[in-house]
């Protein structure tokens, strides 16, 4: 058994019969086994190495040197020069120094032809970019001497040129300021307009049908109306459609935190579970946790003894050997399971394999030393007969397919110029390094991405990432809008306001309509006065006009209007009934102004002078009260009988009273009638 890569217990490939094979080893089993396999390697390959060249060193030596190397056998080459055959076919020293020849190195065609493709000698206004580039992404623009030159315009900046429709300044001039702004045209908004201050909602139930909610608030507190002893639960309900709905809420009657599934609605203040909710966490922390009544812990502890109680709750070190420790219990070598994993497909004992393997390794020894004393007398006679240039290659073959050079001793050598690259030499009419002083530095600057391909047409140039010219996705007519532009363009469209919302930090003046909203959508509209939590609410869900805090509404008279009639009462006028008292009226007095008359005293009567009203005393003395019978009136003014109506019905009089006795008030004029009062 192993410990696997997250510390698990785990079995590996090797067998029960292959680890036996581990009985007997002396020491590690890798390094008897490296030591062995480099004594082997290195026998092996002397006594190869030693009869081959042993072999070669003689037939070199025996052969007759002739052809064109006959040159270089005795004698060295002119140092470093490039090598050629000369008339008669043999190896020589040309001009050509090898620094020069090393000039081809990494030439992939014929030099001639690329010379007559290059650039002539740039003369206008790439002079600025043929060998530099550009600061990175920037717009581009022509300098004081009309040449290339970058712009403080960033490319980004450039970009917002795209989908402009025409002049820039134009449109700015006709946006409003942000720090106060005349409005020549209506103003609409379709969305909510937030001054300041708190938002305040009073009702049974509030709907939010947003997708989501961001809230600052670290608590939220629920039933915040609740005082004295709880009794109904609390918690937060979770609409599952046509399931139900799901609820986490503190059961009152258990006292406990409940997850639930239930069909109550959420005007319930009780909920009846339809069945308990699953709860998936990454680390549960309990006091203590029971199951089916029991203590969790206590029965897991009682389930672990034995071998298993070191690993029952930690991890094992991963990919380890699994032994048992001193106590029997389980634990982890020092080796690995990709060591114990060699053992796969040992047939015998490791350490016999091992002893036999030293053995033979003494045996080689022997044979390597008699065949080193031969060839050392066989090289002696070969460096003997070769001298020369030509002693770098007696004995070893060149970098194939390369130039041939003299070293700095003279010696034949290989450079890095390939064969192809030499041959790309053919053609060449002149001196290359004068032909090439004659071109174009090769164009490593901004212009590299223009010097054999148009830029698209109409745009406008900026540099890249790179610092190379390359075209953005400004059209040529887009940036023509700049044309006109007075000063810089974000800091004017910083000051204008947006559509989307703006805060203002001066007056605001409309010259026509302001329309908040539209019909059937409305938004709330706020006005807030210098006091905290004062402000005027136009509040759209209740279609009302309202004032909160110390906020008031001042209204000239005559100014407020119902029903197409202004309302010329003033302040003062309207308090009169605020001041209204029991039993007093309010009237027109001598300036033609509302006034307020009190109370008359006990069997006063209201009377007139033809102008103005009074509580004076009865005409005669005669006393009015309630119930009082026998009373002497005097007859009714006038110069026509007065009818007072018959009321001589028993059941209801002419004013719904009911009388007992009854009495007829038909009476001619100037009559005295006593009546009795309690009538009334």
């Amino acid at each position: 058994m192993v410990s696997d890569g997250s510390g698990k217990i785990a079995v590996s490939a090797v067998t029960a019969t292959e680890i036996g094979y581990l009985d007997g080893v002396t020491s590690a089993i890798q390094t008897q086994i490296n030591t062995t396999n480099t004594n082997v390697a290195d026998n092996s390959s002397r006594i190869a190495a030693t009869v081959t060249e042993t072999t070669a060193v003689e037939a070199r030596r025996v052969a007759n040197i002739a052809g064109a190397v006959s040159t270089i056998t005795t004698g060295n080459l002119t140092a470093s020069r490039a090598v050629v055959s000369d008339g008669s076919g043999k190896v020589a020293a040309s001009a050509v120094t090898a620094t020069e020849l090393g000039y081809v190195d990494g030439v992939t065609s014929a030099i001639q032809t690329q010379i007559d493709s290059k650039q002539a000698t740039i003369t206008g206004a790439a002079t600025t970019i043929d060998d530099t580039n550009l600061t990175a992404s920037r717009a581009v623009v022509s300098d004081g001497s009309g040449k290339v030159a970058v712009s403080v315009v960033t490319s980004t900046e450039i970009g917002y040129l795209d989908g402009v429709s025409s002049a820039i300044q134009t449109q700015l001039n006709t946006k409003a300021p942000l720090a106060g702004a005349t409005f020549t045209g209506q103003v609409n908004m379709s969305d909510d307009l937030v001054v300041t201050g708190n938002l305040t909602v009073n009702g049974e139930t509030t709907t939010v049908n947003s997708e989501n909610k961001v809230i600052q608030d670290r608590f939220i507190m629920l039933a915040n109306a609740v005082s004295g002893a709880p009794s109904a639960d609390v918690g937060i309900f979770f609409n599952r459609g046509t399931s139900g709905n799901a609820a986490l809420y503190y059961d009152e009657s258990v006292k406990f935190f409940t997850l639930s599934e239930t069909r109550d609605p959420d005007s319930n203040v009780a909920i009846s579970p339809t069945g308990a909710a699953n709860l998936a966490v990454g680390q549960f922390t309990a006091a203590s946790v029971k199951y089916n009544g029991a203590d969790l812990n206590t029965a897991i502890t009682d389930n672990r003894s034995g071998a298993v109680s070191t690993v029952y709750k930690d991890n094992l070190t991963a990919s380890r050997a699994v032994v048992s420790d001193g106590s029997g219990k389980i634990a982890i070598s020092a080796v690995t399971s990709t060591e114990i994993g060699y053992l796969d497909g040992v047939t015998s004992a490791i350490q016999t394999q091992i002893n036999t393997t030293n053995t033979n390794l003494a045996d080689n020894s022997s044979r390597v030393a008699a065949t080193v004393t031969e060839t050392t007398a066989v090289e002696a006679r070969r460096v003997a007969n070769i001298a020369g240039a030509v002693s770098t290659i007696t004995t070893g073959n060149l970098t194939a397919s390369r130039a041939v050079v003299s070293d700095g001793s003279g010696k034949v050598a290989i450079s890095a110029v390939t064969s192809t690259e030499v041959g790309h030499l053919d053609g060449v009419t002149s001196a290359i390094q004068t032909q090439i002083n004659s071109k174009q530095a090769t164009i490593t600057g901004a212009a590299t991405t223009i010097d054999d391909a148009d830029l698209t047409a109409s745009r406008a140039v900026v540099s890249d990432g790179s610092g190379k010219i390359a075209i953005s996705a400004v059209t040529a007519t887009e940036i023509g809008h700049l044309d006109g532009v007075s000063s810089a363009i974000q800091t004017q469209i910083d000051s204008k306001a947006a559509l989307a919302g703006a805060t203002f930090s001066g007056a605001i003046q409309l010259n026509a309509a302001f329309v908040q909203g539209v019909n059937d959508a409305g938004y709330d509209f706020k006005l807030f006065g210098d006091t905290t939590g004062s402000f005027l609410l136009w509040d759209t869900s209740a279609d009302t006009l309202g004032t909160t805090g110390n906020a008031k509404i001042d209204i000239t008279k005559d100014k407020l209007f119902i029903g197409g009639t202004a309302v010329t009462t003033t302040a003062a006028e309207v308090n009169l009934l605020d001041a209204i008292t029991r039993g007093s009226i309010i009237y027109g007095n001598g300036s033609g102004a509302s006034a307020r008359l009190a109370a008359g005293g006990a069997d006063k009567i209201l009377t007139s002078d033809g102008t103005d009203i009074s509580w004076e005393d009865p005409a005669g003395g005669a006393e009015i009260r309630g119930y009082t019978t026998a009373t002497t009136l005097a007859a009714a003014p006038g110069s026509t009988n007065s009818d007072l109506g018959n009321l001589t019905d028993t059941s209801l009089d002419a004013f719904d009273v009911r009388v007992t006795p009854s009495y007829d008030l038909m009476e001619p004029v100037g009559s005295v009638i006593s009546v009795d009062c309690g009538a009334f």
